[in-house]
């Protein structure tokens, strides 16, 4: 399963979270519910800048290094959900951190979901964490990265997913700092739009600034 257009596209996980008729823009996501964005401090290399700060130029190392960091909270949100059988403060806790916006709204859909069937299906009884092998990066400012990746929740899953349903395109904005008090997430960014490439189209200046 992706968590590109759709998390779980014949995993059965989350509804699609962008249509063919999306455009990646201002309008089809927001910095995260009105909240203000943070001031992120930054930096000049990647290989050395704190995950919690933003590099004067954002590459693909770093965007990696911050998407193993979101894979494995999403994977603990998933161990969390499946031990305590169902939804918990913890839980959400972590999930949103994680994800804002409609990204955040579907993934406590299926979330509910699973806990509304007997063994949490489709998710396993040992999830492991999600994978995201970032390729290019499609655009950046600021304050938003938006970036094509290979990505498939299968580790968390009890079926895989079907051939040629990993290829995603995310975009990130930088996470506000009323949004995780407790600290959850070390890096400065949340997911704000997570779909199937081939059903995602990118505008003019897809971070919509």
């Amino acid at each position: 399963m992706t968590r590109l257009g759709s998390r779980a596209t014949g995993g059965g996980l989350w509804t699609a979270l962008l249509g063919a008729a999306c455009v990646v823009v201002a309008a089809c996501s927001s910095p995260g519910h009105g909240q203000p964005l943070a001031t992120v401090p930054t930096a000049s290399t990647t290989t050395t800048t704190p995950l919690g700060q933003v590099p004067a130029v954002i590459d693909i190392p770093y965007v990696q290094r911050v998407m193993d960091v979101l894979d494995h909270l999403t994977g603990e949100a998933a161990r969390e959900f499946v031990a305590q059988k169902g939804p918990t403060p913890k839980f959400e806790q972590i999930i949103e951190a994680v994800y804002t916006g409609q990204a955040l709204d579907d993934t406590k859909t299926a979330f509910g979901q699973a806990a509304a069937r007997p063994d949490l299906s489709p998710f396993r009884a040992d999830p492991g964490d999600p994978t995201t092998v970032v390729q290019t990066i499609l655009a950046s400012s600021r304050d938003c990265v938006v970036f094509r990746a290979e990505s498939t929740d299968g580790p968390m899953l009890t079926r895989p997913p079907p051939p040629g349903s990993t290829d995603a395109i995310f975009r990130l904005n930088v996470l506000p700092k009323t949004a995780d008090k407790s600290a959850i997430n070390q890096t400065a960014w949340w997911i704000v739009i997570a779909g199937r490439a081939s059903g995602t189209t990118l505008g003019t200046n897809p971070c919509g600034d």
